[in-house]
C-alpha cells in the first residue's frame, strides 16, 4: 500500500497487476479543517 505521503505527480503504483501514474496531485488545507489530497 502506497502512503499519500508517498504519492506526488508522475508517481507510478502497480495496482491490481496495471501500472498506474498520477498525473494530478494536490494537497489542500483549508482554514481550521483537516487537509485532504485531491
Amino acid at each position: 500500500m502506497i502512503s499519500v505521503t508517498d504519492l506526488r505527480n508522475g508517481t507510478k503504483v502497480k495496482m491490481d497487476g496495471a501500472l498506474w501514474q498520477c498525473v494530478d496531485y494536490q494537497h489542500q488545507k483549508i482554514g481550521r479543517g483537516g487537509a485532504k489530497v485531491v
